[in-house]
């Protein structure tokens, strides 16, 4: 049995399974379910050699690599994979190069609203 790991939370997945249901369960977001639209793009942390090889569909979406896979479409060998969601990183990475840009420490940036005085 092969395991999929999403921060804190594991899906068991059969071996040589698509892993589709599993990310749905772990959160993944999904749109086409087809490989066409590229929603649940998921960045391989750690097990990529786990994975069969990139499918068709995901060849052709732009992106796409062994690090880089669809949920939709991947499926596993066997072992382990450590999976994020893509606009996760998308988001950290925001905040960071805010963060850069003005010098600004992390206790700066809150999602709080200010009023005018």
């Amino acid at each position: 049995m092969a395991s999929i790991i999403l921060g804190e939370k594991r899906e068991e997945v059969k071996d040589g399974e698509p892993i589709k249901k599993a990310c749905k369960e772990l959160g993944v977001p999904f749109g086409c379910k087809e490989g066409i639209c590229g929603t649940c793009k998921i960045i391989i942390e750690e097990g990529e050699e786990n994975l069969a090889p990139l499918t068709e569909a995901e060849e052709e979406m732009e992106d796409c690599d062994l690090s880089h896979r669809l949920a939709c479409q991947a499926k596993i060998i066997s072992g382990t994979v450590i999976i994020k969601i893509e606009d996760e990183e998308e988001d950290d990475d925001e905040e960071e190069d805010l963060k850069e840009k003005h010098n600004l420490d992390e206790d700066y940036l809150v999602d709080e609203e200010f009023e005018e005085k």
